[in-house]
């Protein structure tokens, strides 16, 4: 029997002739309302497929889409979640602002939305999400406007998924890179990897470096290092 608890949420799977199985799955149902079926198609908030081949596919489309009804249907889809040419800081007020009303633009509440999805299957989100949620103090229009290009990468990519691959080699591979000094508050450097199982992505982070590199290659070391 294989038990997955995460806070309040629980899913189990087990080989149906097992009388211990059956046991637990009795005293659980006393306690518990349950849903029994031949396969999981739904946990934490993510759907769950299997192909043909045995493969395992994960999603969050319909949290994306949710995330989308907030916003005017008319939002053009963006090829990348962030202008990898634009540098923020958390003074960007002297940049002028556009016609659109930014007061009401719940910032917080967008972050902790994309926060979800960095946390489950889009780690393509985790640098734009951990650069603009610095931000969630005290959001200026340019912050305002690069969030919004999220939304509308989203909008183009609601549909991405995670797979793994059925019967692939559990083979362990680590990815990592660095910038350097660009993050214009501190001048730290950023730290990304990505560690792959199977041709799967199981991990991944971005963080600003613990000090200051003083050249490319001591911010790339510090990257190797972590």
């Amino acid at each position: 029997m294989v038990l997955l608890i995460h806070s309040d949420d629980l899913a189990f799977g087990y080989v149906n002739k097992s009388k211990t199985a059956h046991k637990v799955v009795e005293k659980v149902r006393k306690r518990f309302k349950i849903r029994e079926q031949d396969g999981i198609d739904w946990v934490l908030g993510m759907g769950v497929q299997r192909d043909s081949n045995g493969g395992v596919i994960l999603n969050q489309s319909a949290f994306i889409h949710k995330i989308l009804a907030g916003f005017d249907s008319h939002l053009k889809p963006a090829d990348t979640p962030i202008d990898h040419t634009r540098k923020f800081s958390k003074s960007m007020s002297h940049e002028p602002t556009t016609s659109h009303d930014y007061k009401d633009f719940d910032y917080r509440h967008v972050i902790g939305n994309l926060s979800y999805l960095v946390l489950g299957t889009r780690p393509d989100l985790a640098f734009a999400y951990h650069l603009l949620s610095r931000f969630a103090q005290d959001p200026q229009p340019a912050h305002i406007k690069a969030v919004t290009q999220v939304i509308r990468y989203l909008k183009k990519t609601k549909d991405f998924a995670m797979k793994f691959q059925g019967g692939a080699e559990l083979k362990l591979e680590m990815f990592v890179d660095a910038d350097y000094g660009n993050d214009l508050d501190t001048r730290r450097s950023h730290t990304g990897w990505i560690a792959m199982l199977g041709g799967t992505p199981v991990s991944w982070k971005t963080t600003l470096q613990k000090q200051v590199s003083l050249s490319t290659t001591e911010a790339e070391i510090m990257a190797a290092v972590e």
